[in-house]
Order: C-alpha cells, then structure tokens, then sequence
C-alpha cells in the first residue's frame, strides 16, 4: 500500500553527481491537514542515520496528486546505498514515505573531458567542436537555458568550463 506522501524522485536506481543540483519530488496520495513537510537523506541505505536536509517546508497544495519539489545540492558524500525520507506533518498523526530503492552519489565529472580521458587538452576541445556541429545533446545541454539546437550558450559554456579546468 503506497504511504500518505509517496517519494517519486529519486526512488532507487538514479546515479546522482555529487555538488549537482537536483529535484527531489514527492507526491500526496491521501489527504491530511499537513502542515509543513520535512526532508532527510541516509548515505546507508532505508535504516539511516538520517541527515536533515530541509525542516518544516511550506505545506503547499494538500490535494490528493499534488506534486511537491525541492532543489537540492547533493552532498559529496560518496554513497551507492542513499535513500529520500519524506515526512507529512499534520494537525494530527505524521506519515512517511522513503525511497523504495537504493540510489548512488558518484564523484562529479568534469564537463569539458569530453573524451573522458581524465586530462583536459586540445583533443577535449575538438571532441567538443565535433559534438557542437552535430548537434549532439553532450554539446547543447551545457548552458543553464537548454534548447533543442546548440547555440553560442553552449559553446561559451563549454569554454568557461575548459578554462577553469577539472578537479
């Protein structure tokens, strides 16, 4: 049987980059008199510890399917075992949801090692300005306003993200 509040994202299998941004959403499947919402993550699977991440979040819409969000900073905590636990406090009994499955945080990838190769070089550059001409998704996802075709966004991006090199 689903739980009060229900975890849609992430619920298990996601590989989430450590210091990216991502949104955690949950979802009401019964209606209570919510009053806010809390947040917290385990590195170590569905018994915790449990880390808090944000308290006592606005209650939003509290209608049965209404969508809530959070932007969340992934933390560098290296992990293949992370879990979401969501909690609906209400005026009366407080429900929970946690993932259903496992998720991992992996160490973050350099944007412009386009070959992957672990160096940063003029190959890195290339591999990037054939993937920019083909108008591959590697190439046009990299400013903060994706579109469906590379633009000088994304080649300008790439290039902020080759001089200030990897990690």
């Amino acid at each position: 049987m689903a739980g009060h509040p229900r975890i849609l994202w992430p619920n298990g299998g996601e590989v989430l980059e450590a210091g990216s941004t991502v949104t955690i959403t949950w979802r009401i499947d019964i209606q209570h008199s919510t009053l806010n919402w809390d947040l917290w993550y385990s590195a170590t699977g569905p018994r915790g510890p449990w880390i808090v991440i944000e308290m006592d979040l606005p209650p939003g819409s509290t209608a049965v399917g209404s969508i809530h969000e959070y932007e969340w900073v992934v933390p560098a905590v290296i992990t293949d075992q992370g879990r979401i636990r969501v909690r609906q406090d209400n005026v009366g009994t407080n429900y929970l949801d946690i993932s259903d499955g496992n998720f991992s945080i992996v160490e973050p990838t350099c944007y412009a090692d386009c070959d992957g190769n672990g160096s940063l070089d003029i190959f890195d550059f290339l591999c990037f300005q054939n993937s920019f001409v083909l108008g591959e998704s590697y190439a046009c996802d990299c400013d903060v306003t994706p579109t469906p075709v590379c633009d000088i966004f994304d080649f300008l991006c790439f290039q902020d993200a080759f001089v200030g090199g990897c990690p």
